[in-house]
C-alpha cells in the first residue's frame, strides 16, 4: 500500500470517529482527486478545494451563470421598482409588484398536448 493510500484511510477513519477537523477534510478531498475517474461532481469539488482561484470547471460555470441571473434580476428590479412606481401603486397587491419585477419574462402558459 502506498503512503497516499494510507493517508486517505487515516483521514477517513478520523471522519468516521468524529475526530477530524477542517484540514482533514480538505486534505482528503485533495488526495482522492487522482483516484476519481471521469468528470464527476465530486472530482470537481476536489479540484475546487485544491485550486480555489479557478476560472473554469463545472462549479465555476454554475457560479457565473447564477451571478449573471441575479445581476440581471437585480438591475431589472431596480429599474422597474422605483420609489415613484411604488408610491403610485401603494394600493396594489403584492402580486402586482411581482408581475412588474418579472415583466421581462414571458410567462404565458402553453397548452400541453
Amino acid at each position: 500500500m502506498q503512503k497516499k493510500d494510507i493517508k486517505i484511510i487515516q483521514r477517513i477513519k478520523k471522519i468516521e470517529n468524529g475526530t477530524f477537523d477542517e484540514d482533514d477534510v480538505k486534505l482528503l478531498l485533495i488526495e482522492i482527486r487522482e483516484k476519481l475517474k471521469g468528470e464527476t461532481f465530486l472530482r470537481e469539488v476536489c479540484h475546487f478545494v485544491a485550486h480555489s482561484d479557478r476560472d473554469k470547471g463545472i462549479c465555476h460555470k454554475k457560479v457565473d451563470v447564477r451571478y449573471a441571473k441575479f445581476k440581471f434580476v437585480y438591475e431589472h428590479t431596480k429599474k422597474v421598482l422605483t420609489k415613484e412606481f411604488v408610491e403610485q401603486n401603494k394600493d396594489k397587491p403584492e402580486r402586482f409588484f411581482t408581475d412588474a419585477m418579472l415583466s421581462y419574462w414571458n410567462c404565458n402558459r402553453n397548452k400541453s398536448k
